[in-house]
């Protein structure tokens, strides 16, 4: 194997080197099974217990929908999200665009079903997080230049971490509890996106989800995975320099196996 390759290969993790430590590098993973590369950029903040690394790019349909056909996971059975009424792209385009109009609850077992393939520990942001991730952003996909609908994701100059769209494009959850009593909804999303005006690619705009994000849903129940009036909002995954232990993962990703699994059987069925 080429030394370079290797040491890409073991990227991920921060090495002993002398009285110091080898610096966080940027790395890719393939989806096991596979050719979809996750690239995951670093941000160092010489605290191993704060440090991280961030997905390049938004999640693009190329990755998400592997999720969405992957069906339920064998580690855990969680079930993957139903087949929508209409194509969630809503026409705007697919290989190499962001993935969009999932709950935060989809994007969460995103991070699970990511996690469980890789066998690495993967979450969403906290809007701290995101925050510091997003320093040196400028411009982006708005209102103003998107033509009313989202980009491939990398088609303007990233920030000074090599992030690309953390403004504009879409706008990306964040892992914050919500201020609504309804914890379904009031999570965040954050930086604006291609139906937003320039004052609102900024790292400190912020909406709250709501209910109305699912108007057009025909289900009932409504869907638990997707938001049909939700076409701005989209994600990307974090990797923790030190993850949690392995049976505090669940924690981040606030599974309710057996309610979700009988929702997914209802609509599975058609019920209404």
């Amino acid at each position: 194997m080429h030394p370079l390759k290797f040491a890409l290969l073991l990227a991920p993790t921060l090495v002993a080197c002398g009285k110091g430590k080898a610096p966080m590098l940027a790395f890719e993973e393939t989806i096991p099974g596979t050719t979809v590369v996750l690239a995951m950029e670093p941000i160092d903040l010489g605290n191993d217990s704060k440090s991280f690394w961030i997905g390049k790019h938004e999640v693009t349909w190329d990755l998400y929908m592997l999720f969405q056909a992957g069906g339920p996971d064998p580690v855990d059975g969680i079930t993957g999200p139903t087949t929508p009424y209409v194509p969630m792209d809503f026409g705007m385009g697919v290989e190499g665009y962001p993935a969009i109009s999932m709950t935060h609850y989809a994007a969460r077992q995103f991070c699970r079903w990511l996690s469980n393939r890789t066998g690495h520990f993967y979450r969403l942001p906290t809007a701290k997080e995101w925050t510091l991730a997003c320093a040196g952003a400028k411009g982006g996909w708005g209102y103003e230049n998107s033509g009313e609908s989202y980009h491939q994701v990398g088609e303007l100059d990233p920030n000074q971490y090599g992030l690309y769209d953390m403004l504009g494009n879409v706008a990306e959850w964040v892992d914050d509890l919500p201020e609504s009593p309804n914890r379904a909804w009031g999570h965040l999303v954050l930086g604006g996106s291609w139906d937003d005006n320039a004052k609102n690619l900024s790292s400190s705009f912020h909406r709250q989800s709501k209910p109305s994000w699912q108007q057009q849903d025909p289900q009932i129940p409504r869907s638990i995975w997707f938001l049909t009036n939700a076409q701005t909002v989209g994600f990307r995954v974090i990797r923790p320099l030190t993850p949690p232990p392995r049976n505090q993962w669940s924690q981040y990703w606030n599974s309710s196996v057996e309610s979700i699994q009988k929702i997914h059987a209802r609509q599975q069925r058609g019920e209404r």
